[in-house]
């Protein structure tokens, strides 16, 4: 993250790398709260709608958008992860990043472990249109959806 910036500012000047900076930050927010957000709904899934029902009912509604409640999983995950931010030194940033992957990938591996309770073995059978073509027919449909993508110049295919 600070080698873009330092990168920036030497060969082009401040007012790139003030540019690059602001969107390194900007990338590192949304990715935040993107990840915050998807672990709240990964728990509201697991708990059975426990969750968000337990926040519509008991912290209300916004005010501007009257379907939706504030996700307090999701502030505190950013919260946890803004102090883990501002108290870690340099010394400490990779030790934190560390951790934080860990528990990244604690997270996925703890989604999927307790996604296997969820699973519908008929959907595997041969009967089904579950992977009726096997490995060749996802090959097949990437390539010829890489292909169209480069023929029409579209991202929708």
């Amino acid at each position: 993250m600070g080698s873009c910036y330092l990168y920036s500012y030497t060969i082009f000047g401040e007012l790139v790398a003030f540019l690059v900076g602001w969107n390194l930050i900007l990338e590192a927010v949304i990715t935040i709260a993107l990840a915050a957000q998807s672990l709240s709904d990964h728990l509201d899934v697991l708990s059975d709608g426990q969750l968000a029902g337990w926040m519509r009912r008991d912290l209300g509604r916004l005010p501007w958008d009257q379907q939706s409640s504030p996700d307090i999983v999701a502030v505190g995950v950013i919260a946890v992860v803004a102090a883990a931010a501002i108290c870690a030194k340099k010394k400490c940033s990779l030790t934190v990043q560390a951790c934080l992957f860990v528990l990244h990938l604690l997270v996925v591996i703890a989604v999927i472990f307790l996604s296997l309770f969820h699973v519908n073995p008929s959907n595997w059978g041969t009967d089904s249109d579950f992977f009726r073509f096997g490995p060749q027919g996802v090959r097949m449909r990437h390539v010829l959806q890489s292909a169209l993508r480069r023929l029409y110049d579209r991202e929708d295919i």
